[in-house]
């Protein structure tokens, strides 16, 4: 395997318990090489649905999570501040994002808790 350079991602995580509900959407960004966003959402303690958005511009990018988070504003609050890390250009590249999303939001979930951007409500990332 040819040596590959880790791609920069960008992710947040906002969090409800509204309800009955206990569930989470969290956001990752990639602006290059291959600019897309990666959602996931689903119940605390669920490994959550896997949405995979390629995009043809980082500022389409940008556009697609700044437009989604303000949507999901009106029922969920941070629950995990913008934290930036690095993901392995094999995870990263847009073929296999949909296949390496869970081991993407685990580096991320790694970072935010090192980075102390994780907030008392921040759901466990599995």
């Amino acid at each position: 395997m040819a040596d590959s350079v880790d791609t920069r991602a960008y992710g947040w995580e906002m969090h409800s318990d509204e309800g009955n509900s206990d569930k989470f959407y969290r956001i990752i960004v990639f602006l290059s090489p291959d600019p897309g966003v990666i959602y996931f959402y689903g119940g605390r303690g669920s490994l959550g649905v896997v949405d995979v958005k390629p995009t043809a511009t980082a500022e389409a990018a940008i556009a697609e999570a700044v437009g989604k988070t303000r949507t999901k504003q009106r029922k969920y609050e941070l629950s995990r501040d913008f934290t930036v890390f690095s993901v392995p250009a094999d995870y990263a590249s847009p073929s296999s994002r949909k296949e390496n999303a869970h081991r993407i939001a685990l580096l991320f979930g790694q970072q935010s808790d090192m980075d102390g951007t994780s907030l008392p409500n921040a759901v466990p990332v599995a």
